[in-house]
């Protein structure tokens, strides 16, 4: 069950970059690889390589991103910068998911506009 777990997890963080920092991202791609490798470690696989500051980062950038989107209305971005904050606290990738899943309710809204970023 925990991969099934860890693979919505996987799934929630590579949507939330997406929305926010574009499918072709480079940054983007690479963070969800090491938020895979994350992922494996914690499922006790030991060859799995990661960074969580770049794990950070990624996410960082994508809810600035989020942010900066001129379609987002105020109160929805008060929020996320809370969010942005909390990011600098997470380390395993229950942390993130909360952070992750917390922002993608926050702008399913908008959704549709955030693709075409």
């Amino acid at each position: 069950m925990k991969n099934v777990e860890n693979y919505m997890r996987k799934m929630n963080y590579e949507i939330l970059v997406h929305r926010g920092l574009g499918r072709n991202s480079r940054q983007g791609n690479s963070a969800i690889t090491q938020y895979s490798g994350l992922c494996h470690q914690e499922d006790g696989f030991r060859h799995a390589k990661f960074s969580v500051e770049k794990i950070q980062a990624a996410l960082k950038k994508s809810i600035e991103k989020l942010i900066n989107h001129g379609k987002i209305d105020a109160e929805t971005k008060e929020k996320l910068q809370l969010y942005l904050r909390k990011v600098d606290y997470c380390y395993e990738s229950i942390q993130f998911d909360q952070v992750v899943t917390a922002v993608l309710d926050l702008t399913n809204e908008y959704k549709e506009d955030l693709f075409s970023i």
